[in-house]
C-alpha cells in the first residue's frame, strides 16, 4: 500500500528532489501502512542517527525529509537526507526482472532473486568468481593448494565425511565464517574422529552448516573447511597447531561464506526472512516518450555502511 503522497510520486529515475513535509508524518504514515514510507523512515531514522549522534547533531521531528535518485559506483539509490543534519541514509534501486529498463540499466543492481536458491542466485555467485578469477589481479587463484590438515568432502558421497591429509593432497575449498552461538554442539573431537572420517550425518548438523554444505556443493567445489568440525576440539596440542594455520587457511581457501547475520549457527542463512525495515516496493523508474511505456524498479532499504555514503 501506499500512501497519497507516495502515489504522487514522480518515476524514480526522474526524482530530483521530492521533500516529505515532516520526519513525524514521514513515520506515521509508515504505521499506517505505507510500504514505501517504511523504507524512507527507516533510512532516515535508524541510519541518519547514529551518525547525527557521534558529530553532535539532532534528528528533528519537524524536520523535512528529502529524497532524490543517486547513482555511483555503477549502482543507483535514492537518497535520503534531512536539511538539519549532513549525513545520509540510503535505499537500494534493483532492477524489475518483469519490466525492461533501457537508459540506467547498467547502473541498476541485478533483479532480486524469489529465493537464495534459485538458480538465478548461484548463476550469479558463479559469475562473480568467474569475473575475480579472470580480472582481478590482485586476487590469489586458490585453486589448486595444499588442503588444510583436516577438511570436509561434500561431493564424493550423499553424507559429507571428514578427511584427514598430510600436506600432499591438493584442490580447491571453501572457508565458512559464521556466529557458532553458545549453544553450538557440533564439535569434532578425538571419540568423533573415527566416525566423521566414514560419514558426517547431514540431518544433525546445525542449520548454517547445512546450508554451507549446499551451497558448496552448488558451486561444484569438493571441499568445505567449518572450524568446528575441522579442529579437533578436545586435543589441546592439535588444536593449537590448527588454530596458529588459521590465517593461511582462510587466506588461501577459494572463497568464504561470510554468515554473519544469522545470531547462531541453528538458525541458516539461505531461509529468506522477513526484513525488519519493511518489504522491498515496486515503483514507477521511468516513462518512454514515444510508446508511454512504463518500466518499474525494486526498492530496498540498505545499510549505510553498504549503501553509497
Amino acid at each position: 500500500m501506499l500512501c497519497s503522497l507516495c502515489k504522487n510520486l514522480p518515476p524514480l529515475g526522474e526524482l530530483v528532489e521530492f521533500r516529505y513535509p515532516t520526519l513525524q508524518a514521514l513515520r506515521q504514515s509508515a504505521s499506517a501502512g505505507c510500504e514505501f514510507c517504511s523504507l524512507v523512515s527507516a533510512a532516515a531514522s535508524d541510519i541518519l542517527m547514529p551518525k547525527s549522534r557521534a558529530i553532535g547533531q539532532v534528528i528533528r521531528k519537524d524536520s523535512s525529509v528529502v529524497i532524490s535518485i543517486c547513482r555511483r559506483d555503477a549502482s543507483t539509490f535514492v537518497q535520503v537526507q534531512q536539511p538539519s543534519t549532513s549525513t545520509s541514509g540510503y535505499l537500494e534501486v534493483c532492477s524489475d526482472s518483469s519490466s525492461s529498463i533501457g537508459t540506467i540499466q547498467d547502473s541498476m543492481r541485478r533483479p532480486l532473486p524469489a529465493s537464495h536458491l534459485s538458480d538465478s542466485t548461484f548463476e550469479f555467485i558463479q559469475a562473480t568468481l568467474q569475473t575475480c578469477k579472470v580480472n582481478h589481479n590482485g586476487c590469489p587463484r586458490n585453486e589448486n593448494v595444499v588442503l588444510p590438515t583436516f577438511i570436509v568432502d561434500v561431493q564424493t558421497a550423499e553424507e559429507p565425511f571428514l578427511t584427514q591429509n598430510d600436506d600432499t593432497q591438493r584442490g580447491s575449498y571453501i572457508t565458512l565464517s559464521y556466529p557458532a552461538g553458545a549453544q553450538e554442539s557440533t564439535r569434532l573431537t578425538k571419540a568423533l574422529l573415527p566416525l566423521y572420517l566414514k560419514c558426517i550425518p547431514l540431518a544433525s548438523l546445525p542449520q548454517t552448516l547445512q546450508d554451507a554444505i549446499l551451497v558448496t556443493r552448488r558451486l561444484d567445489i569438493q571441499y568445505l573447511w567449518i572450524d568446528s568440525l575441522c579442529i579437533p576440539q578436545d586435543d589441546e596440542e592439535v588444536r593449537q597447531q590448527q588454530l596458529q594455520m588459521m590465517a593461511r587457511i582462510y587466506t588461501q581457501s577459494f572463497a568464504t561464506i561470510q554468515a554473519s547475520i544469522p545470531p547462531s549457527a541453528s538458525d541458516g542463512f539461505l531461509a529468506l526472512s522477513r526484513n525488519p525495515y519493511g518489504a522491498p516496493v515496486r515503483l514507477p523508474f521511468e516513462k518512454d516518450p514515444v510508446s508511454g511505456h512504463t518500466s518499474f524498479a525494486i526498492v530496498r532499504f540498505v545499510p549505510v555502511e553498504k549503501g553509497a555514503g
